[in-house]
């Protein structure tokens, strides 16, 4: 009954709002004359934006007045209230850009322990050689060439070496001491450039009996920069019908063969897998010349001119075949390692119906790295 009686005093008691009594309400004949000027002077649509486009402005002005007031008033909130909001959008710019990055960070670790070879020819049965002629002629011929065109021959063998002052200058060239092997990659210094096969690669290239080896094996038999070093190379391991084209199946021993170290490298830089630790680097445009020049003794007249008119291109083991920079990010800029290897397999697999599914297979070792990297990669492009 109280609470009642006080309600009925507070509604005796109330006072208009001075807004109120300055606004009265309109009577019916001021209703029906409002809305016959309304009826004879209508509104158009850019009447109608103009005033509306007016009216946000208006509240717009409002409220950044209201807001200068509210952070005069509370300085050190605002204060710490821009800065959270700014880390926070900072933090996720910066994580999603590295997580738009992380395919190529992974590209790149594959790359270093595969080497950087998209597609590696090799022959389908062991203990054949490929025709690098043939095979870049065949190329050539194909309409759409241009995603085929980075392409470089390789012949790789196992060799020996001794330092200098371990060998005599013998007939037979007598070496004493232990031997140090050694994996040997006859490559084209020229064409890899082109393809960007070891991007990072920044030296000299090789002349004519020149070689390049790995710190490791430069360290096991003492070389350094400008020494001559003596290596005993199975020339039928590493040309196989080449060789056998020269000799004529007359059997021949392993050659020592004095080369002078162009440099010493710690880090392959993509030029092949970085688990070979023990590695030499020459140039296959020069080994004819350089072969002629210290083992014309031990071959006949016909095997000298045989050897002369040998085309090493036509005997190597593996031909690398690289996507072109241009659209080579394209396939493995994804998060997806099955998209990649469907993108990169069906490259692959147009090559090797080209050239001949027959008698050629192809590696893929960069993938082969990728794949180690397959769950990491899809968990990141979840979080996307």
């Amino acid at each position: 009954m109280k609470r009642l009686l006080s309600l009925i005093q507070d509604k005796a008691n109330y006072k208009p709002h001075p807004m109120e009594q300055q606004v009265p309400l309109l009577d019916d004949t001021q209703l029906a004359q409002t809305q016959a000027i309304i009826h004879e002077h209508p509104l158009n649509w850019q009447d109608y934006l103009r005033i509306k486009s007016r009216s946000y402005y208006l509240l717009g002005i409002e409220f950044a007045k209201q807001t200068g007031k509210q952070i005069k008033s509370h300085k050190m909130n605002y204060c710490l209230g821009f800065c959270a909001c700014f880390v926070v959008v900072l933090v996720v710019t910066l994580l999603l850009t590295i997580l738009a990055k992380t395919p190529i960070v992974f590209l790149r670790l594959a790359e270093l322990m595969a080497g950087e070879m998209d597609v590696n020819v090799v022959p389908l049965e062991g203990g054949y050689r490929l025709n690098y002629t043939e095979f870049e002629l065949i190329l050539n011929q194909k309409e759409d060439q241009s995603q085929y065109k980075l392409h470089s021959p390789r012949s790789t063998s196992q060799i020996d070496l001794w330092p200098q002052e371990n060998c005599h200058m013998t007939p037979t060239m007598e070496c004493i001491g232990q031997e140090r092997k050694a994996a040997l990659w006859m490559i084209d210094f020229d064409k890899e450039q082109v393809m960007q096969l070891g991007r990072e690669w920044d030296y000299p290239f090789p002349g004519v009996g020149e070689i390049y080896l790995s710190d490791r094996i430069a360290k096991d038999i003492g070389a350094h920069q400008g020494d001559i070093v003596f290596t005993r190379i199975d020339l039928y391991g590493l040309l196989k019908e080449g060789w056998i084209y020269v000799v004529q199946d007359q059997v021949t021993p392993a050659f020592m063969l004095p080369f002078t170290v162009k440099g010493i490298y710690s880090d392959p830089r993509g030029k092949y897998p970085t688990r070979w630790s023990r590695g030499a680097l020459i140039e296959i445009k020069h080994f004819t010349t350089f072969l002629l020049d210290h083992i014309q003794a031990s071959l006949n007249t016909e095997q000298r001119n045989r050897l002369a008119q040998l085309n090493l291109y036509n005997y190597v083991d593996q031909i690398v075949v690289n996507l072109p920079a241009d659209i080579r990010m394209q396939y493995y800029i994804d998060s997806n390692y099955d998209r990649i290897q469907q993108e990169v397999t069906h490259y692959s697999s147009n090559l090797i119906y080209e050239v001949g599914f027959t008698v050629v297979r192809a590696n893929l070792p960069i993938m082969r790295y990728l794949r180690n990297y397959n769950i990491l990669n899809l968990f990141l492009g979840l979080i996307k």
